[in-house]
């Protein structure tokens, strides 16, 4: 797996927020130009450190504490789905990703500002802590010990966000960060998150392609925790193996691995199998995840 490349842009670029004519109302403007007036005095920004399809993400910090602080800005060109916060229209993704923060192991939202061509999301952003892509980089794949910690937190995660109706829908390593020094996990974009009702199915695709379940290919119909779960499995998969479980959609819905787990316990080898069950109902529920014996072991 790879990253996409990080495209370096300067304070000034972030600064040279393009006009968007429709919106030049004389009300709109004074909201506007309020917003950046705030964004400038509380926060400031230091470099881009991802450059992604959606987004740009930049570190930073707030000027009255010196608190880091992650910023991303999505152009409002990339916006695909709006939600309503308080009487204003906004990415789904902020309305999302302020729903989940209630949820222990979410990274904390601070604030969120509309510029004249994009909305800008200002984020904590923990000290020590790496995504989880970074860290197996790092150190290839992990023993069990470590990856028990930081597993049963993400399905602690998940099985909240599921609670209150939030599907985050693209988990995988490069969405999770980790302190490296507690090992604590945090849950990062919600670009692809939507809300669903119990026992709903649904046809929207929105994710990382190599972590989708089969059904998504097969069928086109997914359950919301029964994909869940096969991500998870395939993030389990990477954990401790130290690459991807499949590539290719053939792969996926064959469930051909790319590598083999003999390697693991007999109780993670297990664990991994019934969470990339190519039958979503042989999946266990987050529930019973949290409760296998592999996570339980001490």
């Amino acid at each position: 797996m790879s990253k996409r490349n990080i495209s370096q842009i300067s304070d000034e670029g972030y600064n040279s927020d393009r006009s968007d004519r429709s919106e030049n109302t004389t009300e709109k403007i004074r909201v506007l130009s309020r917003e950046n007036r705030i964004f400038k005095e509380k926060y400031f920004v230091e470099k881009v450190i991802n450059n992604s399809a959606n987004g740009i993400i930049y570190k930073g910090f707030r000027k009255e504490d010196k608190i880091p602080v992650c910023v991303k800005q999505v152009p409002k060109s990339k916006v695909g789905t709006w939600s309503d916060i308080s009487g204003r229209i906004v990415p789904n993704e902020f309305k999302m990703h302020i729903e989940a923060e209630k949820c222990e192991g979410v990274v904390q939202v601070l604030d969120w500002f509309e510029r004249k061509s994009s909305f800008v999301c200002v984020m904590e952003r923990p000290e020590n802590s790496v995504d989880l892509f970074e860290l197996s980089s790092r150190l290839g794949a992990f023993s069990e010990d470590p990856a028990r910690i930081i597993f049963s937190q993400i399905v602690s995660t998940c099985s909240k966000l599921h609670q209150v109706g939030i599907l985050h829908r693209d988990i995988k390593d490069e969405n999770i960060l980790v302190d490296v020094d507690t090992l604590e996990t945090k849950l990062i974009d919600f670009g692809c998150a939507t809300t669903f009702k119990e026992d709903e199915k649904l046809t929207e695709i929105a994710g990382t392609p190599e972590f989708f379940p089969p059904e998504v290919y097969t069928t086109g119909v997914y359950a919301p925790e029964a994909s869940t779960v096969w991500s998870l499995g395939a993030l389990l998969f990477v954990m401790l193996v130290g690459d991807l479980p499949f590539q290719t959609t053939e792969q996926i819905t064959k469930r051909e691995f790319r590598y083999p787990v003999t390697s693991l316990s007999e109780d993670a080898q297990e664990l991994i199998l019934k969470m990339l069950s190519l039958n979503p109902s042989h999946r266990p529920s987050l529930s019973e995840l949290a409760d296998d014996k592999w996570l339980k072991t001490e």
